[in-house]
C-alpha cells in the first residue's frame, strides 16, 4: 500500500505504511531477513523520491544492498536494484564523483547477468546517462541516453515510465545545449502519453510539463509558457511534497513573468522560490542565485540599485560551473542583468568587465 501510494504522489499515506511495514518486519525477523531488506528499500525510495529526506534514504539503500549482497549475491536482480538505488541517492546528494561509478557498475553487473534488452539493463543504461547530464557532461550523457530509448522502443517499452523519463531527459540535454526548439518538440509528444500514461498529478507528468514550460519561454513563447507554468504551480500548491519541485516552477514562472514585465506578480513567485531553495538542502546550489537574479532584474528596472547589486551577485560563480543546470540563453540573460544594472548604475568599469564576461558566454 506503501508504494501504490507514492505512485499515486500521495506522501503522507505513503510515508506512514511504509515506515510502519519497515518497522513490523525488522521487528519481527530481523535486519537481516530478506522480507525486513525489501521493506528497508521501498522506505529508502520513500525518502529519495518522495520526502526529500536524501541522507535518510542514502543510509537506508545502502544498508539495503550489503544486506541483499550478503544474503543473495551481486549479481541478483533485489542486490542491484538497492546498489542502484544507493547510487540515485548520492547522485541527488551532488556526490556524482561516488555515484556515476558505482551507477556505472550496475549496468555493467545487469549487462552481463541480464543481458543487453533485459528491461532492467535499459533502465541502467538510461540512469548512467541521466547521472552524467546531472554532472554536466551533457553530450555524453545524452548518447546513452538516447541508446535506452531506443532499446526500450525496440522492446515494446515505449509507454513504461522509464522509457518517459529518457524522453524528458534528452529534451532536457538539448534545451541545456541551446536547442529549445527540439525540447519543445521531444515534449508536445511525451506529455499527452504521460498525462494519458501517469496521470495529470503524477510527479514525473508535472516535471515533463514544467521542462516544456521552460522551453517555451526559451523560445520566447511566454504566454503560453506563463499559461501552462500557472497550471503546474496550482497543482503542485495541492501538494505537500517536493518542495524543490514547486520552488522550480515559481522561479520559471517568475522569471517568464518578469520578461512580460510583470514585475509586481513575477516578484511573488521569486521570492516564494528563493525561500524554499533556502530552506531545504538542494542539489542544485545555482537554484537560489538564479531566484535572486530575476529579483535583481527587477529592482534593476525600479532603480534600486544597491538592492539590486546586492541580489545578481549573489552565488553569481555558480552560474559559471559546467554542471550549473541553465542553458546559454539563461546563462547569458543572468550576466547580461548584472551588464544592465552597472550601465544603469552609471558604473562603466564594472560594465564593462561583466560585459567582457557575457561576449565570452555569447562564444561557442
Amino acid at each position: 500500500m506503501g508504494s501504490t501510494y507514492l505512485k499515486l504522489s500521495a506522501m503522507s499515506e505513503a510515508a506512514r505504511n511504509l515506515k510502519q511495514s519497515f518497522a513490523l518486519f525488522h521487528r519481527e525477523f530481523g535486519p537481516r531477513d530478506l522480507r525486513t531488506l525489501a521493506a528497508e528499500h521501498r522506505l529508502a525510495e520513500f525518502h529519495i523520491l518522495g520526502s526529500g529526506e536524501r541522507d535518510e534514504g542514502a543510509r537506508l539503500a545502502y544498508q539495503a544492498w550489503q544486506g541483499r549482497l550478503q544474503l543473495l549475491g551481486a549479481t541478483n536482480r533485489a542486490t542491484i536494484k538497492s546498489q542502484e538505488l544507493y547510487g540515485e541517492a548520492l547522485l541527488d546528494g551532488g556526490s556524482f564523483q561516488q555515484a556515476i561509478p558505482i551507477i556505472r557498475q550496475v549496468l555493467q553487473l545487469r549487462e552481463q547477468s541480464l543481458g543487453h534488452d533485459d528491461f532492467d539493463t535499459i533502465s541502467a543504461l538510461g540512469g548512467l546517462g541521466q547521472a552524467l547530464l546531472v554532472s554536466g557532461a551533457w553530450a555524453e550523457g545524452e548518447r546513452y541516453v538516447r541508446e535506452a530509448l531506443t532499446r526500450f522502443q525496440r522492446n515494446g517499452y515505449a509507454d513504461q515510465l522509464d522509457a518517459f523519463i529518457c524522453v524528458k531527459e534528452i529534451a532536457f540535454s538539448r534545451l541545456m545545449q541551446g536547442d529549445p526548439a527540439e525540447a519543445d518538440k521531444l515534449l508536445n509528444e511525451a506529455v499527452p502519453r504521460a498525462v494519458r500514461i501517469l496521470g495529470t498529478n503524477s510527479l514525473f507528468t508535472l516535471q515533463f510539463q514544467r521542462l516544456l514550460a521552460r522551453s517555451l519561454a526559451e523560445e520566447g513563447r511566454f504566454s503560453e509558457a506563463e499559461e501552462l507554468a500557472k497550471a503546474i504551480l496550482a497543482t503542485r500548491l495541492r501538494q505537500t511534497s517536493d518542495p524543490e519541485g514547486t520552488g522550480r516552477t515559481l522561479l520559471y514562472l517568475g522569471r517568464i513573468l518578469v520578461e512580460e514585465d510583470k514585475l509586481d506578480e513575477a516578484e511573488r513567485h521569486l521570492q516564494a522560490a528563493l525561500k524554499l531553495f533556502q530552506d531545504h538542502l538542494l542539489v542544485k546550489p545555482e537554484l537560489s542565485p538564479q531566484a535572486a537574479n530575476w529579483l535583481g532584474a527587477i529592482e534593476v528596472a525600479r532603480k534600486n540599485y544597491p538592492e539590486a547589486e546586492t541580489l545578481l551577485l549573489s552565488g553569481i560563480d555558480q552560474f559559471f560551473l559546467p554542471s550549473a543546470e541553465m542553458s546559454p540563453h539563461e546563462r547569458r540573460l543572468a550576466v547580461g542583468h548584472i551588464v544592465k544594472l552597472y550601465e544603469a548604475w552609471n558604473k562603466p568599469d564594472q560594465a564593462a568587465a561583466w560585459q567582457k564576461k557575457l561576449d565570452q558566454l555569447a562564444k561557442p
